[in-house]
This record gives C-alpha cells, structure tokens and sequence, in this order.
C-alpha cells in the first residue's frame, strides 16, 4: 500500500511540473510571437532645425541652428547643410524645433564672387537687347570715342522698365554689371563728362573663344 502510494504521489509530482513546463512554453511563444509583431523603429537621418524662434529677416548664425532626427519618410527634400544656411536670412518666421529649409529663406542674391568687384547699373538706349542679354553673359562698354570702360564685364542683373515706369532715362531697361574699381570709375567718368553718357555707352555682347 505504501509503495504504491509512493508511485501515484511521484506520477502527480511529474504531471504537475510537464503542466507547469508546458505553462513556461506556451508564455515564452506568446512574448515571442508579439515581438514579431511589433513593427520596427522607422529609419531616421539627421536634419537641421531651428534651435530657437527665429523672426523674419533674421540673419542665421550657427548658434541658431541643431539637428534632431527624423523619419525618413519625412524628412524635408528641400533639407540643406549648416554651411548652405550661416549667414541667410529667414523668410519669414521660424518656429524652434521647425526644419530649415531652402523654402524658408531668402535666395540668395547674383553678386560678383571677385574680391574688390562692385555692381554699377548701365541704361540701354536699345529695348531688343533685353530679348539678347541674360544674366551671367559678359559684355564689353563701349564709348562712342572708341574707348572701352569695361570689357568682359559680367552680367548680374536686368530690369525692363514698363511704359508706366517713372523711369525717366532711356526707355531699354537697364543691366547691372560687376567691373572692378578702375572700370566703375571709367564709367562713371564717361556719363558724367557727356562723351559716351547715359545712354550712349554701348554694350557689345563679348564673344570669347
């Protein structure tokens, strides 16, 4: 009697710990299982962002700028790096923590990249030369005494006066040109003197081969 009391207590003993066993390995499935489940952490790329509140007009320093990392699905395509961003103004205000990007700045100005240059504003007496010249040609002045002012001077802006302009010059609009200090000076030399004034300096599209 004793020993099969023995067996029976030893059986339930074993019984209990496969039930038991099995209770671990359900429990170890089901964590197993949900992990599979979870979806991933999104992908993230560093993007540059406001370090502050930056009002409109506001020249950007580094100070004013971190990076944060967003999802790549949202990452900004206009995004740009620090050294495209130091020293551009915001276009309008910047919320801290707000992506900066090139749509939240003024563009950047077409100025002559030469140490010295400055910008001098030439009329034109002719309207079809707006229809020729583009920004970034370069062009040669010419007097009407056959004296050149400047030559190869590069174009860095153009305006074409409408007919209800109060522009009162000559009626071709006018280009901006960067020269160097001597040629602005020969310039303004040639209008002021009457010989080759406003509107009669000539600007020959330079050809170079």
């Amino acid at each position: 009697m004793s020993q099969g009391r023995n067996v029976r207590k030893a059986e339930w003993h074993r019984l209990r710990l496969r039930r038991l066993l099995a209770a671990v390995l359900v429990g170890a499935a089901v964590v197993v299982g949900l992990s599979a489940m979870r979806p991933a952490a999104p992908a993230t790329v560093q993007v540059l962002v406001a370090a502050r509140d930056l009002p409109a007009g506001a020249e950007i320093t580094s100070d004013d700028l971190t990076r944060v990392q967003w999802p790549t699905l949202a990452v900004p395509t206009d995004r740009l790096s620090t050294r495209q961003v130091v020293g551009r103004r915001a276009l309008g205000p910047i919320r801290s923590g707000a992506p900066v990007t090139a749509t939240r700045l003024i563009e950047r100005r077409t100025l002559p990249a030469t140490d010295g240059d400055v910008v001098v504003s030439m009329p034109l007496s002719d309207p079809s030369l707006t229809q020729v010249l583009r920004v970034g040609d370069q062009v040669d002045v010419l007097a009407p005494t056959g004296a050149a002012p400047a030559r190869s001077a590069q174009i860095v802006g153009m305006t074409t006066p409408s007919s209800d302009s109060a522009w009162k010059g000559p009626s071709g609009g006018s280009i901006l040109l960067a020269v160097n200090g001597r040629e602005a000076a020969a310039i303004a030399q040639a209008q002021a003197s009457g010989v080759g004034g406003a509107g009669s300096l000539m600007v020959a599209l330079a050809v170079r081969r």
